[in-house]
């Protein structure tokens, strides 16, 4: 029985005996990737795995800077689509924003607190009890 030749590595496949990415390249990736660790972890040449181990205290801080970069930017292309009057990004805002002030696709129901078993049984009991009072005065 013949063994299969092993594969070369492609392009995207990370090799095993590759070194850990200084933090300059980690930095520049996460850039390049707006703080994405897949995408960066492809332009490093590592798996997404080895990066986010390798960022694991330091770089946290800075990916979610990047986010909240892209996020901020998003943000003000949405603001700049309302200011010109695009329903949609209105549509948009309101529904995520404007809740306090019913607008909202569905309806969200708060519940303070769970019901036991043992509250429902003590319930039952309760309009049990006032079902049979209220048929006893009527019979009366």
């Amino acid at each position: 029985m013949q063994l299969p030749t092993p594969k070369e590595p492609s392009e995207t496949t990370p090799a095993k005996n590759k070194k850990a990415p200084t933090s300059d390249e980690i930095f520049a990736a996460l850039q390049a990737a707006n703080g994405l660790l897949s995408p960066a972890a492809t332009i490093l040449g590592v798996s997404r795995s080895v990066l986010a181990k390798a960022m694991k205290s330091v770089h946290h801080a800075l990916c979610q800077e990047l986010k909240d970069a892209v996020t901020d930017t998003a943000e003000a292309k949405l603001f700049r689509m309302i200011e010109l009057g695009d329903e949609r990004a209105v549509q948009f805002w309101l529904t995520r924003q404007g809740k306090t002030r019913g607008y909202s696709e569905k309806q969200e129901i708060k519940v303070e607190g769970i019901a036991s078993p043992e509250d429902s049984k003590a319930r039952r009991e309760a309009i049990s009890r006032l079902l049979k009072g209220i048929e006893e005065k009527e019979s009366a």
